[in-house]
């Protein structure tokens, strides 16, 4: 069985991961930019059994264009389903949080919710926000997010990380990690963090748009606020999340967290609000949780964790991403594309 995937995002370790997990139930992976041509599809009939769709506005929008992307992008989708092809989407994002297309991205996604064989959701709070903002998909399963241990190196000592970070060893160290986009809320962050009294640092390292990191630079005023703002390499994650103590993710809106599942992966527990999948993620332990809606809600979380026990909190966190594990998860999509 062969499965395209669209897009295939190289630089996301989800795509490779779920590949190698699908391999042992002899399912091949090929990865695709866009939804092939009619006459390709009919060419080429026999070489793919199963499109499956994971971020689909990089397939159908197109700036001014994107209405006749649309139609292009949904009439090769029909006829491959008259041929008896197979489609599955995985929802990552109920909508996509950049609102260039709105209407195209709710009609795109209710469209794939009908049409798809599957839709597979990480949690199952994401169906239920689905079947609210979009419209109730005809089949569906909840498979979670995998875990991201190993991909990016080991954790090391935290003393070594800081040192190689240039950062604090004398307090404990929250961080917000990864691409700086304004549904993140890390001008919240930094906005609310000062009014915590304790002792903590707060660290901001990604990247992002020349006018976000400017307005970051701006408004960072407290001294014991970190900016590291640019791309990190891969070979410097590790270093991040060793020298953290724990994860904070202060969205204003999501549906599925990486860098929520990669903190817990290095046993940092996660600062999250309760929307989404996050509260369904940290179930059980390895996170606190807070009311977004709260005036004081964050600040209140980063008060409970100062006085926590960040060891078992921490152990919460392992024992969670263990259950996160690929072969489970290949297992699982596997069943559902031979359904």
């Amino acid at each position: 069985m062969k499965v395209l995937f669209l897009p295939n995002i190289k630089e996301n370790p989800y795509f490779y991961l779920l590949s190698e997990s699908l391999k042992k139930h002899g399912i091949e992976t090929l990865g695709g930019k866009t939804f092939p041509s009619i006459g390709w599809i009919l060419k080429n009939r026999n070489l793919i059994d199963i499109f499956h769709f994971h971020f689909p506005s990089k397939i159908y929008r197109l700036g001014p264009f994107t209405w006749l992307r649309f139609l292009i992008v949904v009439s090769r989708v029909l006829f491959a389903k008259i041929l008896g092809k197979k489609i599955f989407w995985t929802c990552h994002n109920i909508l996509p949080h950049e609102k260039d297309a709105p209407f195209f991205d709710w009609l795109f996604h209710c469209f794939l919710a009908k049409v798809c064989n599957g839709v597979i959701f990480h949690s199952l709070c994401s169906y239920q926000t689905a079947c609210k903002k979009l419209c109730r998909p005809s089949h569906f399963s909840v498979i979670p997010h995998g875990n991201f241990s190993g991909v990016y190196g080991p954790k090391i000592c935290k003393s070594e990380a800081r040192n190689e970070l240039g950062l604090p060893q004398d307090r404990g160290l929250l961080m917000f990690f990864g691409l700086i986009r304004p549904y993140k809320g890390v001008e919240y962050l930094i906005r609310e963090f000062p009014k915590f009294e304790g002792d903590l640092s707060l660290l901001i390292a990604g990247g992002g748009s020349k006018a976000n990191l400017k307005e970051l630079k701006a408004n960072s005023f407290c001294k014991d606020i970190h900016l590291r703002l640019g791309f990190v390499p891969e070979s410097e994650v590790h270093l991040y999340f060793s020298a953290a103590d724990a994860l904070v993710v202060p969205y204003k809106n999501i549906t599925t967290s990486g860098a929520a599942i990669l903190g817990i992966s290095y046993g940092l527990p996660v600062i999250a609000p309760a929307i989404g999948g996050l509260p369904e993620l940290l179930e059980g332990g390895g996170g606190i949780l807070y009311d977004p809606n709260r005036p004081d809600g964050l600040v209140d979380a980063i008060s409970r964790f100062a006085n926590s026990d960040r060891g078992l909190l921490s152990q919460e966190a392992i024992a969670k991403a263990k259950t996160l594990n690929w072969e489970a998860i290949g297992a699982q999509t596997a069943s559902l594309y031979r359904s």
